[in-house]
């Protein structure tokens, strides 16, 4: 069987990718294709677990044990083949690669991975990590980027090992065979998004049509405004000691990807400066010259990946105003979210409290008709003895003891209905 590792890079249509194909799991399975893990997150885990990476040093429960459980996922499908899309996967070493190969060593493993052209690649990564609470400036970040020595500072480091083709496939290479790898080129600005579908269903060998291409919910970059108000944001919140696992709920998915993402239509848009253009152009080349001498098929073209002058422009200068205009969204945005989220708190407590009631009151019923059914089961072995008793008496002949017998058993049957009395000793007519 053969398992498609899409390896990302990051922000190159790895979202749109991954939603598309969680929304037609049903249909690639049709295609013989499994979609792995339950949910989109299950391949998040895995690839956490399989890399050791833990998001602001929390480990995950459910990150523990993931790969393997992939893997065993893997080995019990019987269609022809299976996908695991995961842009983290960019970041593996070369033992880990030989790990992840070896760990799927009775599939083929082939590797694809997508890309967009440099010039776009670094203003979307940077307002990306300031969802993820980074804190460069947009200068200090193009200043590392652009830089001859970009590894020696955080923000180049991160970016490069997130865009490096050359070292990206290389490394996979060395487990995977170059025929067995394929580069996807993101289209340019304005194209149909479902070409790159297109090109990713021909990578993983799926005929496009038939699927649902409407992928609500992309993960739409923040404008300028929006990306310095966030930037700020985590100045100040690191300074006051917010924790990455407390902020990261409110501030990525509540304000930035919540609130602040509707505006990007309002706000300019950050683009490369034009004074970067020879070193975007410089570096898509040297991408481009690796890919080709490590002989990888492209799906595509790669002169895609060279930036084009339309895209470039000069510095975006957020003003104050606009800084305002976004905090004062932001702000309105979560305080509606709060709001309705703790109404939504309010009536799910309600409603637990009203099942809860609902519980108790089924409960005290069960009880009751439980202790019903004893009492009549005790009443029916009581006048079942009593019978007994005056069956053993009219086989004897003795009238007298007939009648205490029968005295007997009805005060026998009363008790077993009632509290007990005292019996009055009964009267023997010996005549």
């Amino acid at each position: 069987m053969i398992v498609h590792l899409h390896i990302g890079t990051p922000k190159s249509g790895t979202t749109y990718l991954q939603r598309l194909m969680a929304r037609n799991r049903d249909r690639l399975a049709a295609d013989g294709v499994l979609w792995a893990g339950r949910v989109w997150a299950d391949q998040v885990h895995a690839v956490r677990d399989v890399l050791d990476v833990h998001p602001g040093g929390q480990r995950s429960d459910e990150a523990a044990g993931a790969w393997d459980r992939f893997v065993a996922e893997v080995d019990a499908w019987e269609g022809r083949a299976a996908v695991l899309s995961m842009e983290w996967l960019v970041h593996a070493t070369p033992a880990q690669v030989g790990y992840i190969a070896g760990s799927l060593r009775h599939h083929e493993v082939r590797v694809v991975a997508t890309a967009r052209d440099i010039a776009r690649a670094v203003p979307s990564q940077w307002q990306e990590q300031m969802q993820n609470w980074a804190t460069w400036t947009w200068e200090e970040y193009l200043d590392a980027v652009t830089s001859d020595e970009p590894f020696e500072r955080e923000a180049g480091r991160q970016f490069h090992t997130d865009h490096d083709l050359g070292r990206i496939m290389r490394t996979w290479a060395e487990a995977v065979p170059a025929d067995r790898m394929r580069l996807v080129t993101i289209p340019g600005r304005g194209a149909d998004d479902a070409l790159l579908w297109r090109r990713f269903a021909e990578a993983i060998e799926v005929d496009p049509e038939g699927y649902d291409t409407r992928v609500p919910e992309l993960n739409e970059s923040l404008g300028a405004a929006s990306a310095e108000l966030m930037r700020r944001i985590n100045v100040t919140t690191r300074e006051q000691g917010l924790q990455w696992r407390l902020g990261d709920p409110l501030l990525k998915w509540g304000l930035a990807k919540g609130v602040l993402s509707g505006r990007r239509g309002q706000e300019a848009r950050l683009v490369l400066p034009a004074e970067h253009h020879e070193w975007a152009v410089l570096e898509s080349k040297r991408h481009i010259r690796q890919v080709e001498e490590l002989g990888i098929p492209v799906i595509g073209s790669l002169e895609e990946l060279v930036p084009q002058p339309a895209v470039l422009a000069e510095p975006v200068v957020t003003a104050p105003e606009e800084l305002l205009d976004a905090a004062v969204d932001g702000v309105a945005g979560l305080v509606v979210a709060l709001a309705a989220q703790g109404e939504a708190d309010r009536l799910a407590a309600a409603e637990a409290q009203r099942r809860a009631a609902d519980e108790t009151e089924r409960l005290a019923a069960e009880v009751e008709r439980l202790a019903a059914e004893a009492r009549a089961a005790e009443a029916a072995r009581t006048s079942a003895r009593a019978k007994r008793v005056l069956a053993r008496a009219i086989r004897r002949g003795a009238r007298p003891v007939v009648r205490v017998a029968r005295q007997g058993a009805a005060r026998l049957a009363g008790a077993a209905h009632g509290p007990s009395g005292v019996w009055a000793r009964p009267e023997v007519n010996a005549g």
